[in-house]
């Protein structure tokens, strides 16, 4: 999927123009189950091609994480990139994480709205990124038991 993606997706991907190298790829692989989590997207009947991706990345302190997601060019504006954000905060909250964060470039209008619309905040800004961050709901349940 990566090899496929349009320099302007590689750009919003990566806030600046990358393109993943093999060894990069599979050094994020590695890391799965340990110290992130991934989910893909694939098409019914086409289960060998991947569509979209999104990384949960544990910081430190481990109630944190961030996500990076990209989607396909011809699979954006599809509702994929929400879904796959609703996805993976289900499955944060069962891992007890409390706050999921996302960077996004200040181009990247459409990520930056879908953050929006799932109840991320603008926490900062620094040069051309902005960071939202989300509250996962066990978090604020724990906090207001305490």
């Amino acid at each position: 999927m990566f090899s496929a993606l349009t320099v302007e997706s590689l750009y919003m991907r990566y806030v600046g123009y990358h393109k993943a190298t093999r060894e990069e790829i599979r050094a994020i692989l590695q890391k799965e189950g340990t110290e992130e989590i991934s989910l893909v997207a694939m098409p019914v009947g086409r289960e060998n091609e991947i569509v979209a991706q999104i990384r949960c990345i544990f910081l430190n302190p481990p109630t944190n994480a961030e996500l990076a997601i990209v989607v396909h060019d011809d699979w954006q504006n599809r509702g994929l990139g929400t879904s796959l954000v609703m996805a993976i905060a289900r499955w944060a909250i069962q891992a007890e994480i409390e706050r999921i964060i996302g960077i996004v470039g200040l181009s990247n209008a459409r990520m930056a709205h879908v953050f929006s619309k799932l109840g991320f905040a603008t926490r900062d800004s620094c040069y051309d990124t902005v960071r939202m961050a989300r509250l996962l709901p066990a978090a604020s349940k724990r906090r207001n038991s305490d």
